[in-house]
């Protein structure tokens, strides 16, 4: 998007309030316009060129061996669950979390896998506790995650086709059991970044990631 402003100092107000509530870089750029040698006045044109990470909440990303060094080995595969300044991400099998600041994301840029247009209505049919010990951080108490194991079926075969799915979330605190989930389904969903990182780095890909709760159409008015 274009924005034309009469001042330069004007323009500016914009780019600080974008800066400090997102992800995001800026550069400036001037060309002289004309000037008056007499009045010795000097006409410039600025130019301000402001890009957003071109990752939102809720999105699915894969990121590099070495990005996951660099951030204490989390992931590959982390969920965005909220986006300020830093991007703060969580790993969808061991509840880690960090922050991914600003001149890390732009130094390692990446963009998402799957975005919320894939996601797919889930029941869920059960809900058991984790036989594995689950680091929790800070940013994980705050935000009341707990891992989970969770049984789910379709909510499009639901009673229908009689195949269920096996995955481990950290919104134990969130979700019960006949509740409905907004998850990514990768068995249908067809990634050849995933397909390649599987193959390559030995990953187990999990059928289904589960994003955020949500509510039957049927609840809706």
């Amino acid at each position: 998007m274009d924005f034309h402003y009469k001042s330069d100092a004007h323009s500016r107000r914009i780019i600080q309030f974008i800066l400090y509530h997102f992800v995001a870089r800026h550069r400036q750029t001037k060309q002289l316009v004309s000037h008056n040698e007499q009045n010795a006045e000097y006409f410039t044109k600025y130019t301000n060129f402001v890009e957003l990470a071109p990752v939102c909440r809720d999105d699915l990303v894969l990121l590099e061996p070495k990005l996951q060094k660099a951030l204490g080995g989390i992931g590959p595969l982390i969920l965005i669950y909220k986006v300020t300044t830093c991007l703060h991400v969580v790993d969808i099998k061991t509840m880690q979390t960090h922050e991914i600041a600003n001149a890390t994301y732009w130094g390692n840029e990446f963009g998402s896998i799957c975005s919320r247009e894939r996601l797919s209505e889930f029941v869920v049919l059960g809900i058991d506790e984790v036989d594995f010990d689950v680091d929790t951080s800070k940013a994980a108490i705050k935000n009341k995650f707990r891992m989970v194991q969770v049984e789910l079926a379709r909510a499009d075969d639901f009673g229908v086709v009689d195949r269920t799915f096996i995955t481990h979330t950290h919104l134990g605190e969130f979700i019960n059991f006949n509740d409905t989930v907004l998850c990514y389904d990768l068995n249908q969903i067809n990634l050849n970044e995933l397909e390649e990182y599987e193959s390559t780095h030995k990953f187990s890909l999990p059928d289904v990631v589960i994003v955020k709760k949500t509510y039957p159409r049927i609840r809706k008015r």
